[in-house]
């Protein structure tokens, strides 16, 4: 897990990001986005935004169609300090 008490914040668009590839590389190491993409018939370009902080705010559908894949829940998915409330900035 990358050191997110090292930089203080991060983005909820680069916690995903993190907690996805988190993710993958457990349990679907060395697959390709492409392959993935093949596999969990999850659009390329749905994983790619997820993957790759593509949005500030990625899509819960994507985030949704995510979980399920992996066999996870959604609470799952936020179980980890990548989403603790204190790397998260807040904006207004």
């Amino acid at each position: 897990m990358e050191n997110v008490t090292k930089n203080k914040q991060i983005t909820y668009g680069k916690a995903v990001a993190l907690r996805c590839s988190e993710i993958i590389d457990t349990k679907a190491k060395g697959i390709s986005v492409n392959k993935l993409s093949e596999l969990s018939l999850i659009p390329q370009s749905t994983l790619n935004d997820l993957i790759h902080e593509k949005s500030e705010f990625p899509s819960m559908k994507g985030i949704i169609e995510f979980c399920r894949y992996f066999n996870m829940s959604l609470a799952e998915f936020y179980e980890s300090p990548y989403f603790y409330i204190e790397f998260l900035p807040i904006k207004y």
